[in-house]
This record gives C-alpha cells, sequence and structure tokens, in this order.
C-alpha cells in the first residue's frame, strides 16, 4: 500500500510527510510488517535520503528477503515480550542526545575533521557522500576513516556503529 492509501485523509498525509520528513531527510520509505500473533507485529521502515522514491526493483530485492526477515522476528520475538524502556525519552530531548553524541564523539583522540566524517560515517553516508558533502578528495575521506577506525580500536564500519551507540548510551 502506498502512504496515500493507508492515511485518513489528505490532509494527516500532508501532515505526516511535512513533520516526519523534514526531521528524518527522506524522500521515501518503505514498511516491512511482520505478524508475530494476533496482537504483535514487528515493522521495519526503510528510508531513503538520496534517491527520491523506491524502485521496482528495490521492492523486488526486499520482498525476495522478506522470508528471511519474518523467520528472524519469530525467532527473536515469537516467544518472548517486547522490551519496552519504563520510562520514555522526549523526543527532543533524544535529538539533543544524539545532536551531542554526534558532535561530540572521539573528542579525546580525534582531530575535529575525523569527527565530522565519524559522525557522517555512523549516518549512513559512504565515503563518496562524505567527499562531496565536505568538498574533499575521496582519497582523503579514505585516509582519515582509517586514522578514525585506528584510533578508536575498530575494524569496520559496524564496529564504529557500536562505538558510537555505546557512546551515546553513557555521553554527558
Amino acid at each position: 500500500y502506498t502512504l496515500k492509501e493507508v492515511s485518513g485523509s489528505l490532509a494527516d498525509y500532508k501532515s505526516y510527510r511535512r513533520e516526519f520528513y523534514a526531521h528524518t531527510a527522506w524522500h521515501d520509505e518503505l514498511c516491512l510488517s511482520v505478524k508475530l500473533d494476533q496482537s504483535r507485529w514487528v515493522a521495519v521502515y526503510i528510508g531513503r535520503t538520496q534517491t527520491p522514491h523506491f524502485t521496482a526493483n528495490d521492492i523486488n530485492g526486499l520482498t525476495a528477503g522478506f522470508e528471511l526477515l519474518s523467520s528472524l522476528c519469530h525467532q527473536q520475538w515469537a516467544h518472548a515480550p517486547f522490551s519496552l524502556p519504563d520510562a520514555p525519552i522526549e523526543r527532543l530531548e533524544v535529538r539533543q542526545l544524539i545532536a551531542h553524541a554526534l558532535t561530540s564523539i572521539g573528542s579525546q583522540v580525534l582531530t575535529k575533521r575525523e569527527q565530522q566524517i565519524t559522525a557522517l560515517l555512523v549516518q549512513g553516508l559512504d565515503s563518496k557522500e562524505i567527499s562531496w558533502q565536505l568538498g574533499i578528495g575521496i582519497g582523503t575521506v579514505k585516509n582519515h576513516r582509517k586514522k578514525i577506525y585506528e584510533k578508536l580500536n575498530v575494524s569496520s564500519l559496524s564496529e564504529l556503529f557500536q562505538f558510537f551507540l555505546s557512546y551515546l548510551i553513557v555521553a554527558d
């Protein structure tokens, strides 16, 4: 279904696009929903920031992998309760915490430029996108990336993201 089809009204649709997309910088999104039982679902939202819309090939690829996603969701949550925090944090506070973590991650060991690149990496940008955004060469980005990994003692982007999440949890 499209967002227009599931929105209650045109006003709801326009409001959602204006509010949500402005905060996420998404241009398009997809939702994959897995029904665990009569009262519980797992929803995975995937957003696009660069290309305006998902293509038929994108959708076919996600459809092909859906059974795996469904199996993993059932394996994880079919017989276990969802774990929700006791005290929800206000959205603004969460945004502020993330913004602070993005600007201060690695401040003890990274240069300002390395901090900028780290922040962009954990937000999902690749070397080419970072190069374009910062106005520097791709090779320069790759050199900074090697130094960042070395200084933070990580060896992959997934480890860098885990480092960021750990930092986010303990950041002042």
